[in-house]
């Protein structure tokens, strides 16, 4: 039960950061590092990409306290993997995109 109070906090922290980065335009919830080279004009676009995939991981948080509550076991973090990697992928191509790589 606590695994799944946990995630549940996580997942919904990750959550509302994405939709505060993606609706609200609030880059500084990002390490200025990964926007340091992000022009004015990318800004909306940047920020679109790196929201929807905070609340794409977020996603996977979610499915992977649900599905390891609900069974019992750790199948939660194929889920989880399920979210994540699509999340960082999207998150990755945002970085090199708009800021020119990870860092």
């Amino acid at each position: 039960m606590n695994e799944l109070l946990i995630s549940i906090a996580i997942g919904s922290l990750i959550f509302v950061l994405g939709v505060l980065i993606w609706k609200k335009q609030m880059i500084g919830f990002l390490h200025s590092y990964h926007y340091s080279n992000v022009s004015s004009e990318n800004k909306k676009a940047y920020t679109t990409e790196v929201g929807i995939a905070h609340i794409i991981i977020s996603m996977g948080i979610f499915a992977m306290g649900i599905l390891n509550y609900v069974t019992e076991t750790s199948y939660g973090w194929v889920g989880f993997a399920l979210f994540f990697i699509p999340g960082f992928f999207l998150f990755f191509k945002a970085q090199k995109k708009y800021n020119g790589g990870l860092f």
